[in-house]
């Protein structure tokens, strides 16, 4: 097995994992982030290996939740969100990999696979609202000019937008969850953007760098940008809901810590609301 092949597998196995981490509960946020660390994964020179889908398809579907995750009692919902995304980190590899958007799954192939992995449409997961705005969003990748997509073209154009909606759901306006479902005694209201950008730069200052944590600088460099409103809202609801600890910002400026690694370049720059 060569090294790239083996850097692969280490990767796409990490990345099945955290992604639902980094995703706070959405699966749009979620195909983004993905997006994201699979093309600063093709940047670095690693290529998808095809090989790997089937032989750790097993250990992926048998992953358990992230610390923190909210609980999930159906083992059944969680081997099949696990075994789906696996799929899907597989599908998305191959796709960034050959630079051939014909590579991702269409919207028959998404809906069958629900079934195959033991999964059910009346699973939260996979539930019709769920599918259908996830497939919309896939639908965004598909195409010749979404195969020229930087890291920094998702990150800033694609998962921050989504990542900030997100966030300000758990600020109280969030149909479903406007507060994070914590143990008593945690913060509910949290900002996780927050506690993952002041990681990154830390571990930027330290030379320690990974990929997630060049997202996460990639996030602060968009965010110092002026005149986001919704950013503007999010900061304004933390504060209401942390008095006497309020903040400017959520993130710390991206110039603090310089990341020499971080692929910038914009081939191409998406809409803002492409999911």
């Amino acid at each position: 097995m060569t090294t790239s092949a083996q850097s692969f597998r280490r990767h796409a196995r990490k990345l099945a994992y955290i992604s639902f981490r980094h995703a706070q509960g959405n699966q749009v946020s979620q195909l983004h982030f993905v997006q994201a660390y699979l093309r600063h994964l093709h940047a670095d020179g690693v290529r998808y290996d095809g090989t790997a889908r089937t032989e750790l398809a097993a250990a992926a579907r048998a992953a358990r939740l992230p610390t923190a995750h909210l609980a999930i009692p159906d083992t059944a919902l969680i081997e099949a969100q696990f075994a789906f995304w696996w799929e899907l980190v597989c599908d998305v590899a191959a796709a960034v990999s050959a630079r051939d958007h014909r590579l991702l799954p269409d919207d028959a192939v998404l809906r069958r696979r629900i079934s195959d992995v033991g999964g059910r449409p009346e699973m939260s997961s996979f539930r019709d609202e769920e599918m259908d705005e996830l497939i919309a969003v896939l639908a965004t990748y598909r195409s010749t000019a979404a195969d020229e997509l930087t890291p920094h073209d998702v990150t800033a154009h694609r998962f921050v937008p989504q990542l900030l909606r997100v966030e300000l759901g758990f600020q109280g306006s969030g149909p479903r969850y406007p507060r994070r479902p914590r143990p008593e005694g945690s913060d509910p209201h949290e900002s996780l953007l927050r506690s993952h950008c002041r990681h990154a730069q830390a571990r930027a200052g330290a030379g320690t760098a990974d990929i997630v944590d060049r997202i996460y600088l990639e996030v602060s460099r968009t965010l110092d940008a002026a005149g986001n409103e919704v950013y503007q809202r999010l900061i304004d609801a933390y504060n209401a809901n942390h008095p006497g600890a309020e903040v400017t910002s959520l993130h710390i400026g991206a110039d603090a810590h310089a990341d020499p690694n971080l692929h910038t370049g914009s081939a191409l720059s998406p809409v803002v609301s492409a999911g």
